[in-house]
């Protein structure tokens, strides 16, 4: 279903693993971007909120485009251990 960031586009996108569709243009509206990703081995969305991003400009394409063709099913084995990875917690710097 379309959200209010849809209103400046839909678009097609695609990497070797997952098609699907981005909701927004970001260099036309700071309404956030949407993307659904979809394989036949299931789905999954991506959210970016842009009100609070730290960059005036919001997030860019060449960034969206980075971080769709980056992504991939895991491994099992990379599942299994990143099960186990501890994440060490970084001291505060006042």
């Amino acid at each position: 279903m379309p959200v209010k960031a849809a209103e400046s586009g839909i678009f097609n996108l695609r990497n070797q693993h997952y098609h699907g569709f981005q909701q927004g243009d970001p260099q036309v509206s700071r309404d956030g971007v949407v993307l659904d990703l979809y394989s036949d081995e299931g789905n999954f969305e991506v959210i970016f909120l842009e009100r609070e991003y730290a960059n005036p400009a919001g997030v860019t394409q060449p960034e969206i485009n980075r971080i769709v063709q980056s992504l991939r099913k895991a491994t099992p084995g990379e599942v299994a251990s990143s099960a186990s990875t501890e994440i060490e917690s970084t001291p505060r710097l006042r």
